[in-house]
């Protein structure tokens, strides 16, 4: 029953409007940022795949979105795909180009799609364990050198790979 007047109070024009202002702001700047970041992932040799790369993107903005918004115990959480995961997949979907460079387009798009979602898949295993067992304390033993030395190590390849972007030519 409190589910319920819960529900029906959140369809009061008084809450619905600025939810639904705050979903499409929101909406634009996921795709703003979801456009970048395949940019930055799709480049060089897998260019031609780039719109199969921000179609896949969104799906996932739009999943992990749905999950955080229905899943999460806080109320009005929104979740937008980060930066820095997506620097280290550029780099890990470039070495994949590279070391298939014999290899059919399409055979090396499918390899950068399978990493890409078997390290998505592994990262939310080991997320939900440590959400699961409460262990989130953890991460305050991560020294800040390192956590500093990761943040600016993504920074460069940020950085690196949007100059590269820019310019439609590789970083040596």
């Amino acid at each position: 029953m409190n589910a319920l007047k819960a529900l029906r109070k959140d369809f009061e024009p008084s809450v619905l409007l600025p939810g639904i202002t705050a979903g499409l702001v929101t909406a634009l700047v996921t795709i703003s940022i979801v456009t970048s970041l395949a940019a930055l992932i799709w480049s060089g040799p897998l260019s031609p795949f780039l719109p199969n790369g921000i179609g896949l993107m969104l799906f996932g903005s739009f999943v992990i979105g749905i999950v955080i918004a229905l899943g999460s115990s806080v109320r009005g959480m929104v979740a937008i795909p980060q930066d820095s995961p997506a620097a280290l997949l550029a780099l890990a979907a470039a070495g994949i180009a590279a070391e298939m460079g014999s290899a059919s387009p399409q055979s090396t798009y499918a390899t950068v799609v399978a990493a890409i979602a078997v390290t998505s898949l592994l990262m939310a295993a080991i997320l939900f364990l440590l959400g699961w067992f409460r262990a989130s304390g953890f991460v305050r033993y991560i020294p800040y050198p390192v956590v500093g030395g990761f943040l600016a190590g993504t920074g460069f390849l940020l950085a690196r790979g949007a100059f590269s972007v820019m310019v439609n030519m590789p970083m040596g």
